[in-house]
């Protein structure tokens, strides 16, 4: 693995390692921001194609498009 010089040698130590679990696909822009609900049940996406989008968590599936935001 490459190191980040920017990064020294205690700094990379804390870095933490993620694992992809899914992909949510359905936007057509960039996505900005996204947030989860107090009970980790959806998560929601704001995009650059003028959409929000509502996810169910561990299904991966859209539960509401909103247009126009």
């Amino acid at each position: 693995m490459d190191s980040d010089p920017s990064i020294n040698e205690n700094e990379s130590e804390m870095v933490e390692q993620y694992v992809e679990e899914s992909v949510l696909s359905g936007h057509s822009g960039w996505v900005w921001d996204c947030d989860f609900t107090s009970d980790n049940g959806f998560i929601i996406t704001v995009s650059s194609d003028c959409k929000a989008r509502i996810w169910r968590m561990g299904r991966d599936e859209i539960r509401q498009r909103l247009i126009g935001h």
